[in-house]
């Protein structure tokens, strides 16, 4: 029996090519090189996508990709997402807690 979830490499090749783009189109596009959305797409796990880079693939493609299996992942991506789109949170997250622009910005340089 075959999954019908697709692992994020088969969604993200799905989505480039229904949107008519090459590896090298998304690799400018979100600022990476064209080997890494390569082995982002033959889901290769040595080279996952940065937290920050997933969510420019999102954004860029209108799609959510799945990052099951990497809790540390989804939890950057969630603080990542809500930072970008909820100015409140933002400025919670730097005053109340204390978070620096250079954590933020060494989080989005993380790789899992």
């Amino acid at each position: 029996m075959t999954s019908s979830i697709n692992t994020f490499g088969e969604t993200l090749r799905t989505a480039r090519r229904d949107a008519g783009l090459t590896q090298q189109d998304v690799a400018r596009a979100i600022g990476c090189s064209k080997s890494s959305v390569s082995a982002w797409e033959l889901d290769d796990p040595t080279r996952p996508p940065s937290p920050e880079l997933v969510v420019r693939l999102e954004e860029l493609f209108g799609v959510a990709f799945d990052t099951t299996g990497n809790d540390d992942v989804i939890d950057a991506i969630a603080v990542l997402r809500r930072m970008a789109k909820d100015p409140k949170f933002r400025e919670w997250c730097f005053g109340e807690l204390g978070i620096t622009h250079g954590q933020v910005a060494r989080l989005q340089e993380v790789e899992f």
